[in-house]
């Protein structure tokens, strides 16, 4: 059985070093980075050098998680706010440019449902359109543990139902969920903290915290 942490919109990596300083036998994972941006790619390649030089299986894409393999159009920020989903706050049609992608849903089936495979997903709206391709296309079932960030309050058309739609997706595939995020990567507790487990009252709860609702 093989072990895999597959991070969609990795940044610069910290999300990678969150779990190789907080998982027992970190080491017998593979790694696999995606992110999309040019502008931090150069930084999450080196970083995941200095990791493979520490005895980690790691390796890193500069390519942006998607439901096909022909590239797909994303405003790059340089940040951790750049997305692939114009109905996000801040994007603008005329800086979304053609990047290279892989199907996601493809790479996942790649492996076998007997292996144990995490994901973790934090890609500012992108979500709302992979999440439902991995539903669609049989993929969530091969997903034992998912770490996500949900991105809906952020759109321009907020709707907290988008939420619950990608929860049940989730719970219907049999995918153990958890929240990850930024702050998260700060801290040396384990993930599977049951007080970051999605459920609908965890999702309302953000939502009032972000004063949406």
């Amino acid at each position: 059985m093989k072990k895999i942490f597959i991070d969609c919109g990795a940044n610069i990596g910290q999300s990678a070093e969150a779990w190789i300083n907080n998982i027992d036998n970190n080491k017998e994972y593979e790694l696999h980075c995606f992110e999309a941006s040019k502008k931090i790619f150069p930084t999450l390649s080196q970083r995941t050098i200095n990791f493979v030089n520490d005895g980690n299986n790691m390796t890193s894409y500069n390519k942006a998680v998607w439901i096909n393999n022909n590239g797909v159009r994303f405003h790059d920020m340089g940040n951790e706010s750049s997305s692939t989903d114009i109905r996000k706050k801040g994007m603008l049609a005329d800086k979304m440019k053609l990047v290279k992608s892989i199907n996601l849903s493809e790479f996942i089936k790649s492996y076998s449902k007997d292996d144990m495979i995490v994901l973790k997903m934090d890609i500012e709206g992108g979500e709302y359109t992979i999440v439902p391709h991995l539903y669609e296309t049989g993929a969530l079932d091969y997903v034992d543990i998912g770490f996500f960030e949900f991105h809906a309050t952020k759109m321009k058309e907020a709707t907290i139902e988008a939420d619950y739609e990608i929860l049940r997706m989730l719970k219907e595939s049999n995918v153990d969920s958890y929240y990850w995020s930024a702050e998260y990567t700060k801290t040396n507790e384990s993930p599977y903290d049951e007080s970051r487990a999605i459920s609908k009252e965890a999702i309302l709860k953000e939502w009032k915290r972000k004063r949406r609702i």
